[in-house]
């Protein structure tokens, strides 16, 4: 299996800009096309309401469990991988879900929504039909089924009393058809920790650790082995690939 190469594309994949940079994206030489920033909508931001899935630019994506989005987008995200009339380097395509604070509040809304369904019987939120988050990306998932996954670029909630959040909303990734990338920057105890929850009921819930060694991400450049894949493994166990399983 050849490594994983990822690019941020970011605003060269977005609806509006697509076909001006389809072909220097397939030629690119990145294998994982990681398309984003998406964000969870909350009614403090005009037009927006708990649970909506929104585009970096403030495109509405998906709200109340219908696709908002433009109509040839999804089609234009799957036509970057290869097919027998066009060749491409990109295998597998994510989108990215959050970004850092105080811009991005994406993961404490998460949380809001799952303690409010939660108190109102919908058990198990946001892995329950019934929660306004797996309504929504279920429709994201059968609008883009080129999409094999979500990149969790999550910088808000790092406690230990948070990880229900990552932990569960991962579970309902998994179960309506999504792979689940994390994409950390720091606080490997909270990362790991919620690989420790995961990995014994689903080996295959999260497929790798897209490690930021950037901005303020950028100390884990030469700790990537005392911080990362050496506390991973111990986690883990010996059966588990740590060094493969951390891309930086």
């Amino acid at each position: 299996m050849p490594p994983i190469i990822g690019l941020y594309a970011e605003g060269l994949a977005s609806s509006a800009n697509i076909n001006n940079y389809a072909s220097d994206l397939k030629g690119s030489g990145f294998n994982n096309l990681i398309a984003g920033l998406f964000h969870i909508g909350r009614p403090g931001v005009p037009g927006q309401q708990y649970g909506d899935i929104v585009f970096n630019s403030g495109e509405m994506i998906v709200s109340a469990g219908k696709y908002l989005g433009a109509p040839a987008w999804p089609a234009q995200l799957a036509g970057l991988k290869p097919s027998a009339k066009a060749p491409s380097t990109i295998s597998t395509i994510y989108f990215s879900l959050g970004g850092a604070p105080p811009w991005v509040e994406d993961f404490q809304t998460m949380k809001t929504i799952i303690d409010n369904e939660r108190a109102q019987g919908i058990t198990n939120s946001p892995n329950n039909p019934k929660s306004i988050l797996y309504q929504n990306f279920s429709t994201l998932r059968k609008t883009f089924p080129g999409i094999d996954g979500i990149d969790l670029d999550n910088e808000e909630l790092t406690g230990s009393s948070d990880a229900y959040v990552i932990v569960g909303f991962t579970q309902m990734l998994n179960a309506i058809g999504f792979k689940v990338s994390f994409c950390p920057y720091t606080a490997p105890d909270f990362w790991i920790g919620c690989m420790k929850q995961l990995y014994p009921k689903n080996k295959n819930a999260v497929s790798f650790f897209n490690l930021q060694c950037y901005d303020g991400g950028a100390l884990n450049i030469n700790h990537i082995y005392d911080w990362w894949i050496n506390p991973l493994q111990k986690a883990l166990g010996a059966s588990f690939n740590a060094a493969a399983f951390i891309i930086p």
